[in-house]
Order: structure tokens, then C-alpha cells, then sequence
């Protein structure tokens, strides 16, 4: 399982990274002054909107210690559409992912399962990462559709 860690979104509202169980997680941890974090996250933008109705979500976790609301100035003013949030602490959230270093990004199941991790920048607009989410996506879509199939099945036995 991935582990639960606080987070402040850009409104000053506590939040978990449980909130999001249900839906594919992308949790990335990044810092405004981290040019490699910089580069990737207009590509997570756009990874975010080309899945987030199928039941996707970038996390964006700012290891800035200047707080929330420096935060939602920064996406703001950059356009990012994708959800922003604040370690209240600077890298307290990364310490049970053992991150060491932004941008690390943390592929997280529907059920909290941890995926898999990449750290240091991606393109996350590319077709790999597009394929890899899709899929993933597809997977989730099928087995909810087997289970969905399975319940009524077993209601019309009855």
C-alpha cells in the first residue's frame, strides 16, 4: 500500500492521499525552484487532462516550505489544471516514500496499491506514458465491468 501522508491543498484544507482511492494516482512531488520539475509538469498537465475523466489524478505535492498559498499562485500563474497541494512540512510527506530527491513521481492502484515509482523527470506527455495510463485505466474499466457482469448474473439466479 502506498503510505498515507498529510497534505494541505491550495485552499489551506488538510487532505490525505487516501482521499483519491477509487482513481489512478500520479503523486509527484516537486519544487518550484526545480528546473527539471519545471520541465515535466506542463507534461503532467497534459497527462492529466487527456485521463482525468476516465479516473485519473496528478497529485502535485510541492516540497516548497513557503505554504499553500504560494502554492496556488505558482499553478495559477502557470495555467496547471491538475490538483496542487503543500507538504506542511517541506519533504515531510516524501519521508514515507523514502523520496530523496525532486521531481519523484509514485504510481498508486485504485485500491492504494503502490505501482511503481520514477524518480528524476519523465515525459509524461509521451506515448509510453499515455500507453502505460490507458492501459492501466482499461484494466481497472475490465474488471469493474467483470465484477458489474458477475453481480448481475448471480441477481437474476435468484
Amino acid at each position: 500500500m502506498a503510505p498515507e501522508v498529510p497534505l494541505t491543498d491550495t485552499e489551506g484544507k488538510r487532505r490525505k492521499l487516501s482521499d483519491f482511492r477509487g482513481k489512478l494516482v500520479l503523486a509527484n512531488f516537486w519544487a518550484t525552484w526545480c528546473r527539471p520539475c519545471l520541465v515535466e509538469m506542463p507534461e503532467l498537465d497534459r497527462l492529466y487532462v487527456a485521463f482525468k475523466d476516465r479516473g485519473f489524478v496528478v497529485v502535485a505535492i510541492s516540497t516548497d516550505v513557503q505554504g499553500p498559498e504560494y502554492v496556488r499562485r505558482y499553478v495559477a500563474e502557470k495555467g496547471f489544471r491538475f490538483p496542487a497541494f503543500s507538504d506542511p512540512d517541506g519533504i515531510r510527506a516524501g519521508i514515507p516514500f523514502r523520496l530523496v530527491g525532486v521531481p519523484t513521481s509514485y504510481l498508486i492502484g485504485l485500491d492504494g496499491t503502490l505501482l511503481g515509482s520514477a524518480a528524476g523527470p519523465r515525459s509524461w506527455a509521451g506515448t509510453e506514458a499515455m500507453a502505460l495510463i490507458g492501459a492501466l485505466l482499461d484494466a481497472a474499466g475490465a474488471r469493474a465491468a467483470d465484477v458489474e457482469r458477475q453481480t448481475h448474473s448471480s441477481e437474476r439466479r435468484k
